[in-house]
């Protein structure tokens, strides 16, 4: 492998690290991947957590002390007490509201999280760099600890948020496109230094998606329509009728890449176009005497 790293004046090799990132990240949305640290946000919240549960206990013995002279209760603790509960309390729960937005945002597909977690852990880091594609940008020899395989490295994919207000659905097609097909979807754009890949245009690809879900909308309605126009048994009609609503939810899943709210109320609608083509070619099926 060939070293495509500018050497410096010192002689070292200057690894690509934020400035190229950055690019990258500023000329693509899709990119726009950060760290939640939901982790240090829990440890954070706990501690804060815990503060005021001491806070509590030391006010409720306050309460329940007893004297014989009112003037001498602990009144100055007490003012302190209060002071800090609403500090305390304020950030506490100006804390839990930002985690809840948070987790609002978008959550990006395992496969980009994957990749970009590996780039900034590992890829600033290497001495060499081989070819890096859009989406596929991973060596095939990974640093060691860094991989699927480690434990972190599950958990850490799971603490990404995209900023798009889209994210890129996580389907077996996007994977397989952004993959295999890139390459047919090139896209003319500044690339960033020392990158050896390419951008590929997504209104392309989701315009040839367009293509694809107009004639598989058709033939969802034209086979269906023709098999029950020759079908009069009622256990093949059900088969037939299975067998089309499967069809239909895998395909909204592949092409659409729609949640499993979305697929059901999708099924029950085309169930129900069904159930209505059924009705009308019954009508025309011979009744036995």
């Amino acid at each position: 492998m060939e070293n495509t790293l500018p050497i410096c004046e010192d002689g070292l090799y200057r690894a690509p690290g934020y400035p190229e990132l950055a690019f990258l990240i500023s000329t693509d949305m899709d990119f726009s991947i950060y760290r939640k640290f939901d982790e240090l946000s829990a440890r954070n919240l706990l501690k804060m957590q815990a503060d005021l549960t001491a806070i509590e206990e030391e006010l409720r013995l306050l309460d329940n002390a007893k004297t014989r002279d009112l003037h001498i209760m602990d009144v100055a603790r007490k003012e302190s007490l209060s002071s800090r509960l609403q500090i305390l309390l304020n950030n506490y729960q100006k804390a839990l509201l930002r985690q809840n937005q948070i987790h609002e945002l978008g959550t990006p597909s395992q496969d980009m999280a994957g990749r970009l977690d590996f780039w900034i852990r590992n890829a600033a880091m290497r001495m060499h760099v081989g070819r890096m594609k859009r989406y596929d940008f991973q060596p095939s020899h990974p640093m060691p600890g860094s991989g699927p395989e480690n434990p972190s490295h599950f958990w850490r994919t799971r603490d990404y948020v995209c900023l798009k207000s889209r994210p890129i659905p996580d389907t077996w097609i996007e994977r397989f496109t952004r993959k295999r097909l890139g390459r047919w979807f090139r896209d003319d754009r500044p690339i960033p230094a020392h990158f050896d890949g390419y951008y590929f245009s997504r209104s392309k690809f989701e315009r040839v998606k367009d293509w694809m879900a107009f004639p598989l909308g058709l033939v969802f309605l034209i086979a269906p329509a023709t098999l029950f126009f020759f079908i009069c048994s009622p256990s093949t009609r059900l088969a037939v009728l299975l067998a089309f609503i499967t069809g239909l939810a895998l395909v909204a899943q592949i092409f659409l890449g729609t949640t499993r709210h979305e697929t059901l109320a999708t099924a029950l609608g085309y169930t129900g176009v069904l159930g209505l083509l059924i009705s009308v070619k019954t009508n025309q099926c011979p009744v036995s005497a």
